[in-house]
């Protein structure tokens, strides 16, 4: 089995070692589980138990993740079992807040379990079943992205709300630079240190128009 940690990682977030590692090992080859340190939303994987989906230690949260955490905070509840795609593989996840003695959120622990063959098997028999069919299962997902590092992780949120958009990035009116710019807010892109630069290069503005922007749509 694939594991990698951070020496240095939280006491409170290494207790949850023995559980994460026995969930991969229990699902074999096709589960990893990650736990996060959430003080740091651009390097936060700290521990990985099997690996499929190609990440390494501090990768960054993905985007499902920071936008719970955008909208619920610290009362932000665990998910359990929700599908999502990344790279065209559908995954069956579960995300567990991890909280202090204060309850505040200081990481979680994700179970990414690859449903690929699973998912062939029911379209082959679902027909002979009563139960949900994979085409409804497809609906209901959610992409999930698994960032690779902070640049990923700007690019593929970049690549998504200006598909909207077209043509020359660096000729939006001022309105429409102020929508995109929300559309990323609400994404929670900001939380993730660096973007606002990268940002910033993409659309030839300053940084400090940007912020700007992002406290315009906050008010």
């Amino acid at each position: 089995m694939y594991i990698a940690y951070d020496e240095n990682i939280h006491p409170k977030l290494k207790e949850y070692f023995p559980i994460a590692k026995a969930i991969a090992g229990q699902f074999g080859n096709q589960c990893e589980v990650v736990i996060h340190d959430t003080s740091d939303y651009h390097s936060s994987i700290v521990a990985m138990f099997g690996n499929v989906t190609g990440r390494e230690l501090y990768a960054p949260l993905t985007n499902v993740v920071i936008e719970i955490l955008n909208e619920e905070g610290d009362h932000a509840e665990d998910r359990i079992g929700y599908i999502s795609y990344y790279k065209g593989l559908p995954f069956r996840n579960s995300t567990i807040f991890i909280r202090d003695d204060h309850g505040k959120i200081i990481g979680c622990l994700c179970i990414n379990y690859c449903v690929q063959d699973f998912f062939a098997l029911k379209q082959i028999t679902e027909q002979l079943t009563t139960s949900r069919s994979v085409s409804e299962l497809k609906s209901e997902a959610k992409e999930e992205y698994f960032a690779q590092n902070v640049d990923d992780f700007v690019e593929y949120n970049m690549q998504k709300v200006l598909e909207k958009q077209g043509g020359d990035l660096t000729k939006l009116s001022k309105e429409e630079r102020i929508n995109l710019i929300r559309e990323l807010e609400e994404k929670g892109i900001f939380l993730v240190k660096g973007t606002v630069e990268k940002i910033a290069e993409r659309l030839n503005m300053s940084k400090y128009t940007i912020y700007n922007y992002i406290e315009e749509v906050k008010k």
